[in-house]
């Protein structure tokens, strides 16, 4: 195991050296399925699938209350339009900088 993903996504850049340093990729999200706040799976679906882009990483909490209700049929409906990879294969392993607010970019080349 190589990632990190800091609690509530608080990342600074302290967090991204030190990870690095310990050979950690500090990763995060940038789709928050919502589904901490008990809003409800059709909520979840909706926001899921109206925020969800190629690339995306998406946010869900297995301790959520009735996350067996709305996982299956937000990870069907995504299967139709993308294919799905682990966050391992999906970030950038070299050649990356992470900004202060976790997200990877490619370094511009010289």
């Amino acid at each position: 195991m190589n990632l990190f993903r800091p609690p509530f996504g608080n990342v600074d850049k302290e967090t991204i050296d030190v990870c690095k340093s310990l050979g950690y990729h500090t990763i995060k999200w940038d789709v928050d399925s919502g589904d901490w706040k008990n809003i409800g799976s059709t909520y979840i679906l909706e926001r899921v699938s109206k925020n969800t882009k190629p690339g995306s990483i998406i946010l869900f909490h297995a301790s959520s209350r009735d996350v067996s209700t709305y996982l299956e049929e937000t990870l069907s409906n995504l299967q139709q339009k993308y294919s799905m990879v682990t966050v391992s294969q999906l970030i950038y392993k070299d050649n990356y900088k992470v900004n202060d607010s976790g997200v990877q970019k490619l370094k511009e080349k010289d």
